[in-house]
């Protein structure tokens, strides 16, 4: 007797019939069914392989299988199906059964692949079993440009990955929308069936591009749509822009800020922007070794040109022991201004140079004067260098200071040289002072010494050496030498001649902390002073804010380089606008190490200024 039983899993239904043996009613892929190739319900074959999986659908149970020598992998019992896993490759497989019989070395109609799902319908002389599966709905693939857009099923937001959407959605029509900040929406429906969708969507462009520039100069700041923080400096491209018109405000230093108002079209567009300055051109000649300043601020010597805005300004010719000369000067936005200054008046004192015995000659700053006794009526004020000599007679220099409409009086008791041994010294180290027999020597230079035994003794950072030297009748040279070795806490030292050598020692002078501001071999930036000017230029940023109102000027920057070369103690000594003084510390403090100074052929603690200019030229 023939009977049919519909069963409802879910969404499975099972129509049951009479028939004869173990039977393959179908078997084929299953081409969405991922449960071979899901974390959890995968297995590996002994390869270690995602083997292939037969879910045999059959509302029996007690059934065997075997697919001869590459073995069966795993069974499982699930309801109204088993779930055989086998290797991929298996060309047959052979079904079981205590009651139903045996069906022998079926053929798989199509070639089995790892980590895929298959279904195999059996029937049987008891039960046919046919089965339908639907999940009630299909996969829609998108594919949308640009990547970043926003895509939308029936009012929610769906992932995008890498421009894909990858959804399944039930039959039937569904809403979408997908949209961009900066392109145009586009929406539409779908209409899904049982088989999936690929819809592709492009978006189509609503920006544009703005290439920004100005003139006369660059470095303007834009700012669009009212935005606070700049857009960028001059030249330069935009991001995108919607399409339409877009506000611009553009500030540069010494130029009256700009608003404009721009339309952006689709691509690229070109816009040059013309400024109208607030400054006046100038060009100032002074006469030879002046030196030019405008409002107190030195620009340099014999020639200026630069920009200055709208205003009064002074401007003088200065130059040392001079009365400078000064002037005054209009500037106005747009004009150009040419100036020549007249040379500073010169600024007299009184020389009264006298000596023991007269007739002696009188250099004053090198230039022969005269001779002794002599009036001078016309030296420039300030310090002189003022030589006495004559033949036969050790030359004395003196450093007198002359004063405007005063006299000042040189004296000189010139010692005779008759006799005497022409006698030199030098060392290799500073020495603070050099005395012979008590009186202050000459290093580096001539000095006159009867012939004999004489006591010498000098002075290196607080600490006095003395000795004993042996002049002979002829001329000789000696020479101090540090040998640089430490023994002990002291360092070696001597004294030699072609005649004479002897070594003596002092102690080592305490300068662990002492910051010095002049040695013998001062500090210096790695390259030399052109590679630090190198630096500068490349590292220093003008601030936007001193752009904006106008301020430039130098700052002079003060720090120490410690013994090791690393840069501390970093502070702005001549200021000049707090965010030009912040850059200024800001770029000496990254420098990099320099090469130490060295005092006694030790490296020691200098101070050190540098001065950072910040220029509209």
């Amino acid at each position: 007797m023939k009977r049919t039983i519909i069963i409802m899993l879910f969404n499975l239904f099972c129509v049951l019939l009479q028939a004869q043996n173990i039977n393959v009613k179908s078997f084929r892929m299953l081409d969405n069914d991922l449960t071979a190739n899901t974390n959890g319900t995968y297995e590996l074959d002994q390869n270690g392989e995602k083997a292939a999986l037969i879910k045999v659908v059959s509302n029996q149970t007690g059934f065997s299988f075997d697919c001869g020598s590459l073995g069966v992998v795993k069974t499982m019992q699930k309801p109204s199906e088993i779930w055989v896993y086998v290797p991929r490759g298996v060309r047959r497989i052979t079904i079981s059964h205590p009651t139903l019989g045996v069906l022998r070395d079926y053929d798989f109609p199509v070639s089995i692949e790892g980590a895929r799902t298959y279904e195999m319908v059996l029937t049987t002389d008891q039960v046919e079993t046919i089965v339908k599966h639907d999940v009630g709905g299909q996969y829609l693939i998108m594919n949308v440009n640009p990547s970043s857009a926003i895509v939308k099923i029936d009012g929610v937001e769906v992932p995008v990955e890498e421009g894909v959407v990858t959804k399944l959605v039930t039959y039937g029509k569904h809403n979408y929308s997908v949209s961009d900040p900066y392109y145009k929406e586009e929406q539409g429906i779908i209409n899904m069936g049982k088989e999936k969708q690929t819809l592709n969507v492009s978006l189509t462009p609503n920006y544009g591009l703005l290439f920004i520039s100005t003139t006369p100069d660059h470095g303007a700041s834009v700012y669009i749509d009212d935005n606070l923080s700049p857009a960028g400096t001059t030249p330069f491209q935009t991001g995108k822009l919607l399409k339409g018109n877009h506000n611009l405000r553009i500030k540069l230093a010494q130029y009256e800020t700009k608003d404009t108002t721009i339309n952006v079209i689709d691509g690229k567009s070109d816009v040059d922007i013309p400024m109208s300055p607030l400054y006046g051109t100038i060009e100032v000649t002074a006469p030879s070794g002046c030196h030019i300043y405008i409002n107190d601020e030195d620009k340099g010597s014999n020639l200026f040109k630069g920009r200055l805005t709208e205003g009064l300004y002074k401007i003088e010719a200065r130059k040392e022991s001079y009365r400078p000369y000064e002037t005054s000067i209009q500037i106005h936005k747009g004009e150009t201004k040419v100036v020549s200054l007249s040379a500073p008046t010169p600024i007299y004192g009184i020389l009264n140079v006298n000596s023991r015995p007269v007739g002696a000659n009188v250099f004053v700053d090198g230039k022969l004067m005269g001779t002794t006794p002599l009036i001078l009526n016309d030296v420039l004020i300030g310090e002189r260098k003022v030589k006495i000599s004559k033949d036969g007679f050790e030359s004395i220099t003196k450093l007198p200071t002359v004063v405007e409409n005063q006299k000042s009086d040189i004296i000189a008791a010139l010692q005779s040289i008759r006799n005497k041994s022409k006698v030199t010294f030098s060392c290799n180290v500073h020495i603070d002072s050099l005395k012979v027999d008590g009186i202050p020597a000459k290093l580096d230079g001539v000095n006159y010494l009867t012939s004999g035994t004489h006591k010498i003794s000098f002075v290196i950072d607080g600490h006095e050496i003395t000795d004993n030297i042996i002049v002979p009748k002829v001329s000789k040279h000696f020479n101090l030498i540090m040998s640089g070795e430490i023994n002990n806490g002291t360092h070696n030292k001597k004294i030699s001649s072609s005649s004479y050598s002897k070594d003596f020692k002092i102690k080592d002078p305490k300068v662990e902390n002492k910051v010095f501001e002049s040695v013998e071999e001062m500090p210096s930036f790695p390259g030399g002073m052109s590679a630090l000017m190198k630096y500068l230029a490349d590292n220093v940023k003008y601030p936007v804010d001193a752009q904006e109102n106008g301020m430039q000027g130098r700052v002079v920057v003060s720090f120490v380089v410690e013994r090791d070369g690393s840069i501390t103690n970093v502070q702005a000594v001549r200021s000049v606008y707090p965010s030009l003084d912040s850059e200024a510390v800001r770029v000496v403090e990254a420098m990099p190490r320099w090469k130490s100074g060295k005092l006694n052929g030790l490296p020691v603690r200098v101070k050190y200024n540098v001065p950072v200019t910040f220029s509209f030229q």
